[in-house]
């Protein structure tokens, strides 16, 4: 008779732990926090620039090129700054060209700036692009 009123105790004080447990990962989780975490980051470089030109010099609105081709912006998408070097050219039908430049995904600790986990597991994988083409505007060809 001791013994299954012993388990009775033993059943009961574990059930009453599971419950503690879900009702703290509940508070937890509709505070924004994370307990448990199945993914596994990998980065990968995704979309390089094809055919990069070297920016040699800015000279107010134009732009010089390595292969001394000169553009100038007709519209701008405000993506270039002083730390870009490379851009990649594509016709546009209208004559014009499109100018893409690269762009960086910028992590500091994690993806979409979660909260970090109390436990990672790493089951499920989960790729980050670390590199992307970035559409900075169109641009024509200036000659001299």
């Amino acid at each position: 008779m001791a013994t299954t009123l012993d388990r009775l105790k033993r059943l009961t004080i574990y059930l009453l732990f599971v419950a503690c447990l879900l009702a703290i990962k509940t508070t937890l989780t509709r505070q924004g926090y994370v307990l448990v975490d199945f993914k596994n980051y990998k980065s990968i470089e995704n979309e390089v620039l094809n055919s990069p030109i070297r920016i040699v010099k800015i000279e107010n609105e134009n732009i010089l090129l390595q292969d001394n081709q000169k553009i100038r912006f007709t519209c701008d998408y405000g993506k270039l700054s002083s730390h870009t070097l490379f851009l990649q050219l594509e016709a546009a039908p209208d004559g014009e060209v499109f100018v893409y430049t690269s762009g960086k995904h910028w992590y500091c600790g994690n993806a979409k700036r979660e909260p970090t986990p109390l436990i990672r597991i790493p089951i499920l994988p989960k790729t980050i692009p670390e590199n992307y083409k970035v559409l900075a505007g169109k641009a024509r060809f200036v000659e001299g």
